[in-house]
C-alpha cells in the first residue's frame, strides 16, 4: 500500500472510531498499553486522551469545519499528512505518522548570556522517550557573521548543541540521524547573549509597567485555597515567586497594561514546581489568555504538555508553550492560571515564577500544523514567528516571515524566506532565503533561492532566479532575470538585467538594460545604457549601446557593435536606412580607428602656395563612409601672374598623409593631390590669363 493510499485508510479508520465513540459519548477507555487512560471530548472539540505518561496529549481535532456541517471533519493532505481542523477556530492538527521527532517540550532563554534552559522533552525516536530537564550553553559567537546553533536529543536522552556556522547567510547545521532538534538559536555576531523579544509576565510581582498587574479569580462557588504572590522560598528567579494551594475553581489572573499582539512572539514560558506530592492524574496546571475585555480566547493549555512532569516533586521545571498552541489569537492584555480537574475538596499545592513570552528562538523545522489567523495570515508551523504588520498574508517554509514586519498581503514560501523583511506589503518570495532580510521591496516578486537576499529599496521589482538581486541595493522596478542576475547591483533602478550574472556588481546602472550571459558585469557609473551579448558592456560610459560578444563602449552616447576579439563581419538589412543626425553631426568626425559613416558640410581653409594673390572658400560639401572622405566645392583664386599656380585646402577629418597619392581629384584644368608635410589637399594647374579663376573641384582621401 503506498503512503498516499495509507493515509486515505488511516483517515476512514480514524473517522469511524471518532464517529462510534461520539455516538456513544464514551469516556474511561484504556490505551492499546492497557495503561490507564481517559478520554474526553474538550470545550475546543479535540478528543483528548491523559495516558499513563501523564503528558495529556491532544489526539485530533474534530471540531466542525466551515462549510461541512456541525461535527464534521476538514482535511486537507500535504507532504503525506492528514490535516484535520478548519484552521480558523481551530488550528489545523495532522494525523502524524510514526515518525521520529519532538512531541513536546523545548528550549527558553535563561535569562544570561547564551544559556538555554530545556523543558522535559517527550520525543519519538523508534520508540517513545522522555529527557531533561537540563540547561546548554552555546559557544561564543562570531565576530563578524551570524549563525544557527541546534540543541538536540538523541535517543538515550542526553541533550547537547551542535554548532553551526557564521556566514552572512547562515544555514541552520546538518543533523545527523541519530539525533533530534528541540530548538534552534540565533547566535548574533559579535554579541554575548541574544536579542530577545519578551514581555514579562510575573518575575519580582512589580506590577505596571514592567510586569502584568497579579490578582486572583475565580470560576464558580465552591473555590478554596490562597495564592501568596509574594512568595519566597526558594524561588527560581529572583526573589519571588507564587505560591499557590488550591482547588479546581481558584486561579491566579495577570493584566497587562495594555495589551500586546500575542503573534509577534514565539513562546510562553512559565517555570511551575511541585511543592508537597506528585501531582494527582486528574490535575493539570494550564493556562489561558485574556483579551481586553477580560473574556478568555483561545485554547486552554495544559503545561503537562508542554515541559511539566506531574512525578517531579520539589524541583522547578519549565514549560515553553509556542504561541500556535493557544490557537488564533493575536490581541492579548491577560493570562489565567488556574489547576483544573479533580474535586472541588481537594487541592493542589504548586508554585510559578519567571513567567513571559519570549521570541527569538526557532522551533524546530517540521513543517507541522497549518495555522489560520483572526488577521487572515495563513502560516505553517515553524514559519511567520515575531511577524507584525501580516495581514492577510502566507507564510510557509521554516522561519518563512521570521520577525517580518508590514508585510501585509504577501507571499513567502520557502525555508528563510522573507526572514526579517521589512516593509514588503503585497510582495511574494518563492525559494529558499527569497527577500531574506529584503527591506522596502513593496509589490515586488523575487523566485529562486536566495534572490533579493538582502535588497534594499527594491520596490516593484521582479528578481527571477538564484542569487538574483542579491544584495542589490536602489533597484525599484528592475527586472533581474537569471542566475545572479543583479547580484550586489547598486543605484539599479528601472533596469533590466537579463541572463546568467547579468548585471552582476553594476554599480551606478540607472534605467539600463543589460542583456546575455555577463552582460554589465561589473560596470561602473552607467545610466541608461544597453549591453546585449556574452560579456558584454557599456564600459562605463552612460546613454551607449553595446552589442556582440566581449563588446565594451568607448564613450558616452556611443553604439557600438561587435568586438575586436568577436567582431560583426556582416550587417544585412532590407529597406532605407534613415538617420536624423548623421549630417553636420557637432560631435567630433573620428579618425583612423574610430571609422563613421557621416556627412557634412565645412568652408575649407585655403592657403595660397605658388603663384596666388588672394583666394575666396565657398561652403563646401564632404561624405565619410569608413575610412574614405569624398570632398566637392568650389572657390575663387586670383593669381598673381600667369603660370603655374598652387593652392592647400584643408580637410574635414583630419588624415597623416605620407605620399602624394594618398588623396587624389582634380579641378577645371587642375589636379589635386596630397600635401604630406601640411596634411592636406593641394590643387595645381597652369593660368594662361592672370586674372580671377573660379574653381570646381571634388577629390577624396584616406583617414590614415
Amino acid at each position: 500500500m503506498n503512503k498516499l493510499m495509507k493515509n486515505y485508510f488511516l483517515k476512514g479508520i480514524v473517522t469511524l472510531i471518532l464517529s462510534t465513540i461520539w455516538a456513544m459519548g464514551f469516556a474511561g477507555l484504556v490505551s492499546a498499553d492497557n495503561n490507564p487512560s481517559f478520554w474526553a471530548k474538550q470545550s475546543n472539540g479535540e478528543l483528548y486522551t491523559n495516558s499513563g505518561n501523564g503528558l495529556g496529549q491532544s489526539i485530533i481535532n474534530v471540531a466542525g469545519c466551515n462549510g461541512c456541517g456541525s461535527g464534521g471533519l476538514s482535511s486537507v493532505l500535504t507532504d503525506g499528512i492528514t490535516i484535520f481542523g478548519d484552521g480558523l477556530n481551530d488550528p489545523l492538527s495532522a494525523l502524524q505518522s510514526a515518525e521520529n521527532k519532538i512531541i513536546s517540550g523545548g528550549i527558553a532563554w535563561s535569562g544570561t548570556g547564551y544559556v538555554y534552559d530545556v523543558s522535559s522533552i517527550y520525543y519519538y525516536f523508534d520508540g517513545f522517550h522522555t529527557s531533561g530537564p537540563d540547561q546548554v550553553t552555546m559557544a561564543g559567537a562570531d565576530p563578524t557573521n551570524n549563525r544557527f546553533d541546534a540543541v538536540v536529543v538523541n535517543e538515550s536522552g542526553t541533550i547537547s548543541v551542535i554548532t553551526g556556522t557564521a556566514s552572512a547567510n547562515p544555514a541552520f547545521p546538518t543533523i545527523p540521524e541519530t539525533q533530534l532538534v528541540i530548538g534552534y538559536v540565533l547566535v548574533e555576531a559579535g554579541t554575548t547573549a541574544p536579542t530577545v523579544l519578551q514581555d514579562l509576565i510575573y518575575d519580582e510581582n512589580t506590577g505596571t509597567p514592567t510586569e502584568w498587574t497579579t490578582s486572583t479569580y475565580t470560576t464558580g462557588t465552591g473555590a478554596t485555597g490562597s495564592i501568596d504572590f509574594n512568595g519566597t522560598t526558594s524561588c527560581y528567579h529572583g526573589t519571588k515567586c507564587i505560591d499557590l494551594v488550591t482547588n479546581q475553581r481558584l486561579g491566579a489572573r495577570f493584566v497587562r497594561g495594555t495589551a500586546i499582539d500575542l503573534q509577534t512572539f514565539a513562546y510562553v514560558q512559565v517555570w511551575y514546581r511541585n511543592n508537597a506530592t506528585v501531582l494527582a492524574s486528574t490535575k493539570t496546571p494550564s493556562v489561558r489568555f485574556e483579551n481586553s475585555s477580560g473574556t478568555p480566547i483561545g485554547n486552554t493549555v495544559p503545561l503537562t504538555t508542554y515541559g511539566i512532569s506531574r512525578s517531579v516533586v520539589g524541583t522547578w521545571q519549565v514549560a515553553v508553550i509556542p504561541v500556535s498552541a493557544f490557537g488564533s489569537v493575536t490581541n492579548v492584555k491577560g493570562l489565567r492560571a488556574i489547576m483544573t480537574g479533580g474535586t472541588l475538596a481537594s487541592q493542589a499545592n504548586w508554585s510559578l515564577d519567571f513567567m513571559l513570552t519570549s521570541g527569538g528562538i526557532l522551533p524546530n523545522g517540521a513543517i507541522g500544523p497549518i495555522y489560520l489567523s483572526p488577521s487572515g495570515t495563513l502560516y505553517s508551523s515553524g514559519a511567520a514567528t515575531g511577524a507584525t504588520a501580516v495581514t492577510d498574508s502566507i507564510f510557509f517554509g521554516t522561519n518563512a516571515g521570521f520577525q517580518a514586519t508590514i508585510a501585509n498581503s504577501s507571499i513567502f514560501l520557502g525555508k528563510n524566506s522573507g526572514y526579517g523583511a521589512s516593509i514588503a506589503d503585497n510582495a511574494i518570495f518563492i525559494g529558499e532565503s527569497a527577500g531574506y532580510g529584503a527591506v522596502t521591496s513593496d509589490k515586488s516578486i523575487f523566485i529562486g533561492e536566495s534572490s533579493g537576499f538582502n535588497a534594499i529599496d527594491a520596490e516593484q521589482s521582479v528578481f527571477l532566479g538564484r542569487l538574483s538581486g542579491s544584495n542589490a541595493t536602489n533597484a525599484n522596478n528592475s527586472n533581474f532575470i537569471g542566475s545572479g542576475a543583479g547580484y550586489n547591483a547598486t543605484n539599479a533602478a528601472s533596469s533590466v538585467f537579463l541572463g546568467y550574472q547579468a548585471g552582476y556588481g553594476a554599480t551606478d546602472a540607472l534605467a539600463s538594460i543589460f542583456i546575455g550571459s555577463g552582460a554589465g558585469l561589473n560596470d561602473t557609473t552607467t545610466q541608461a545604457a544597453i549591453a546585449i551579448g556574452y560579456q558584454s558592456g557599456s564600459g562605463g560610459f552612460n546613454q551607449s549601446i553595446a552589442l556582440g560578444t566581449g563588446t565594451t563602449n568607448t564613450a558616452n552616447n556611443q553604439m557600438m557593435i561587435g568586438s575586436a576579439l568577436f567582431p560583426i563581419t556582416d550587417i544585412q538589412w532590407q529597406g532605407i536606412l534613415t538617420s536624423s543626425d548623421m549630417h553636420n553631426n557637432a560631435l567630433a568626425q573620428g579618425n583612423a580607428t574610430a571609422q563613421q559613416t557621416r556627412s557634412g558640410t565645412y568652408t575649407p581653409t585655403l592657403t595660397g602656395v605658388t603663384n596666388v594673390t588672394t583666394t575666396t572658400a565657398r561652403k563646401c560639401q564632404w561624405m565619410r563612409v569608413g575610412n574614405v572622405v569624398t570632398v566637392s566645392g568650389q572657390m575663387d583664386i586670383d593669381p598673381t601672374g600667369t603660370g603655374t599656380t598652387v593652392v592647400g585646402i584643408s580637410l574635414p577629418v583630419a588624415s597623416n598623409f605620407g605620399t602624394a597619392y594618398e588623396l587624389g581629384g582634380a579641378g577645371h584644368g587642375a589636379a589635386i593631390y596630397a600635401d604630406a608635410t601640411n596634411n592636406r589637399a593641394e590643387l595645381s594647374y597652369v593660368d594662361s590669363i592672370g586674372s580671377n579663376d573660379t574653381m570646381t573641384f571634388t577629390f577624396s582621401y584616406e583617414v590614415l
